[in-house]
C-alpha cells in the first residue's frame, strides 16, 4: 500500500492529506505564506483575520499574542469558534490533521511484516511440536499473534 505521509507532496491528494503539518513542536500550513510559502498556522489564522471585516474583535486578532502562548491564543480561537467564526474552526481542524498525520506516520513507519522463525521439536512422544520466534528480536511467539509482545514487530503469518 501507498504511503499515506510525505514531506513533498507531488499532486492533488498528496497536498491534501499533508496540508498540515508538525514541525518545530508547531503546526504548519502547506503553501499558506502570502507567497505561496509555508507558514505558521498562527500567521495563517492571523492573515485570514486580517482579512476577515466581521471579526468580533476591533481590530481583528489581538496583536499582543505572542507566537508562544499558545494556550492564550487556542482560548482566542475557541472563543471565535463558539461564536460562529470559520476561522477559529479551521484553527483546530488544522492541528486535528497535523495530529493524526503525526500518529498515522508512526505506523506507517514501523517495518513491514516479517515471518516468523520456526523451528521443529521433537518430544519423546513422537508428535513434533512447532516453535516460533520474532524475526526481528527472537522473541517465542505464543499462538500466532499480529505483532510481537516484546518489540510489537508485526507479524506474518503464511
Amino acid at each position: 500500500m501507498k504511503r499515506l505521509v510525505t514531506d513533498d507532496p507531488q499532486d492533488n491528494v498528496e497536498v491534501m492529506l499533508n496540508l498540515a503539518y508538525v514541525k518545530d513542536k508547531e503546526v504548519w500550513i502547506r503553501g499558506g505564506g502570502a507567497d505561496g510559502e509555508d507558514c505558521t498556522l498562527i500567521d495563517f489564522s492571523r492573515q485570514m483575520c486580517m482579512k476577515n471585516h466581521e471579526c468580533q474583535f476591533d481590530d481583528g486578532f489581538p496583536a499582543d499574542l505572542g507566537k508562544n502562548d499558545f494556550d492564550q491564543i487556542g482560548d482566542v480561537f475557541l472563543e471565535c469558534s463558539m461564536c460562529g467564526c470559520p476561522i477559529g474552526t479551521m484553527y483546530f481542524i488544522a492541528i486535528q490533521a497535523a495530529e493524526l498525520r503525526e500518529r498515522l506516520r508512526k505506523y506507517e513507519e514501523k517495518k513491514e511484516p516479517m515471518k516468523p522463525k520456526s523451528k521443529t521439536r521433537h518430544s519423546n512422544d513422537s508428535y513434533p511440536q512447532v516453535q516460533h520466534w520474532c524475526g526481528a528480536c527472537m522473541a517465542m511467539l505464543n499462538g500466532k499473534p499480529n505483532f510481537c509482545h516484546n518489540c510489537g514487530q508485526a507479524v506474518k503469518w503464511e
